[in-house]
């Protein structure tokens, strides 16, 4: 019996196939998110590796998502846009309460 899958995506990666969904190349990922274009790539392959699924197919000079990749990019949309609005929110909190303290 195998162990099941534990691996669970950093945030960054999950945006990363968004946003490879959405038609941005890795570079312009890379630019958009401050990273090397070898850092994104890396991401993308370890989620690969790690959880065994095949998300992107590379055709020079673009990446695209797999039939697969695509499904998991449709799910990782909300939860990062989930996260995002939950930090959101934390920072206005912790901004509120930093103005309260004074």
């Amino acid at each position: 019996m195998n162990a099941p899958n534990t691996y669970a995506p950093p945030i960054e990666t999950l945006r990363y196939i968004v946003m490879l969904c959405d038609g941005l190349t890795v570079s312009q990922i890379a630019a958009q998110v401050g990273k090397t274009r070898q850092a994104v790539a890396q991401a993308l392959v370890t989620y690969e590796t790690r959880t065994g699924t095949a998300i992107i197919e590379s055709v020079r000079p673009t990446t695209t998502l797999t039939l697969e990749g695509k499904g998991i990019a449709m799910i990782a949309r909300d939860a990062v846009e989930q996260y995002d609005y939950a930090n959101k929110l934390i920072a206005e909190l912790n901004e509120r309460m930093s103005k309260e303290s004074r």
